[in-house]
């Protein structure tokens, strides 16, 4: 963390922490709240992400820009959909 701090301006560094926090918890929300049952895009999420990884060891070596651009786009939303999941699965097993 350190070195992150010592690169990046204090102020990026506090806005990108509440950015990130803020969505945290808003997809965190909605998983809790919704009346959706998302279990059936676990499975789907979770190949996503594995696929996910293979695809940013192939970039690795392609070294594209473009393909960066859009694996970052994927890492998202991929992200996203298992914020809500899981926070509604640990819903499920509380109750």
């Amino acid at each position: 963390m350190t070195t992150i701090l010592l690169v990046y301006a204090h102020s990026s560094v506090a806005r990108v922490f509440f950015i990130t926090a803020a969505s945290f918890g808003a997809l965190s929300l909605w998983g809790y709240t919704t009346k959706r049952d998302l279990s059936a895009f676990g499975s789907f999420l979770v190949m996503g992400l594995i696929g996910l990884v293979i695809a940013s060891l192939v970039n690795v070596f392609v070294q594209s820009s473009m393909f960066q651009f859009g694996l970052s786009i994927l890492s998202v939303l991929i992200f996203s959909g298992l914020t809500a999941w899981d926070t509604q699965a640990i819903k499920e097993m509380y109750y």
